[in-house]
């Protein structure tokens, strides 16, 4: 047999063990039967997680994740500090799906996590609100944010995300046609603001809207969608008409 000991092997570099050690702590933080999928390629998403009920019911109650693994953690106060690229933030904001960051320390097999998608609207938005000109910014985890006690409450996230949009799609199928075919205003910010991309003004409603802008404008973005589908020329139309009304708009 011949020695082998001076031939050249593959090397299975650190940052690969430190991956698949953060899933393996993650995998056993979870509840029982909840499914972890990873996706073939990975631009800020790690994978997604669906939620199985008590009775092994699979209702689609998916989220999806990053997960980064230290092999230590040294947390600042009462927070532990994770950088994010802007790039990866903003392709976040642009998912229609809950968010959650997992940060892991493996030496302690600890897993601490954040809904980013809140974090970026009540937090970094206020404390830097330029955040999008730099290249990374610092998302702060509170330690309290750890496994397992903070599945029931990403849960309710999951599930409260799942009923908001519920809830707005049976007030726009409860509003007479007539009167979101009156919201004149709203094709103007339509064109001006999203240049006819229903699809951008939903993901914005979604992911950065107010309370407010949710209550108002979701009802007729799930109705100008809708006709959009079933008349393609509707887009021409309406761009045409904004064109001889902008006037009216303009200061």
């Amino acid at each position: 047999m011949k020695n082998n000991k001076n031939h050249n092997f593959p090397i299975r570099d650190d940052t690969h063990t430190i991956e698949h050690d953060s899933l393996v702590i993650l995998q056993n933080q979870l509840l029982r039967g909840w499914i972890i999928r990873s996706p073939g390629e990975d631009y800020g998403i790690d994978g997604e997680i669906e939620i199985i009920s008590k009775n092994g019911l699979v209702k689609g109650d998916i989220f999806k994740f990053q997960i980064k693994g230290h092999r230590k953690v040294k947390p600042k106060g009462q927070y532990i500090i994770q950088q994010v690229k802007v790039s990866t933030i903003n392709y976040w904001l642009e998912i229609s799906l809950p968010i959650i960051l997992f940060v892991v320390n493996i030496n302690q097999s600890v897993v601490y996590w954040i809904d980013v998608k809140e974090y970026i609207k009540d937090t970094l938005s206020i404390i830097k609100s330029d955040w999008h000109n730099q290249k990374t910014v610092q998302i702060k985890i509170p330690l309290t944010n750890s496994l397992p006690n903070g599945l029931r409450k990403i849960k309710q996230i999951v599930l409260s995300y799942k009923e908001l949009i519920k809830s707005y799609q049976t007030y726009f199928n409860e509003l007479e046609e007539d009167t979101i075919v009156g919201d004149f205003m709203g094709y103007h910010i339509f064109i001006h603001l999203f240049d006819g991309n229903i699809d951008a003004w939903e993901k914005y409603l979604r992911n950065k809207g107010s309370e407010e802008q949710l209550i108002q404008d979701i009802p007729f973005v799930f109705w100008l969608k809708g006709q959009l589908k079933k008349d393609k020329t509707l887009i021409k139309r309406i761009r045409k008409l904004v064109r001889k009304t902008t006037k009216y708009f303009d200061p």
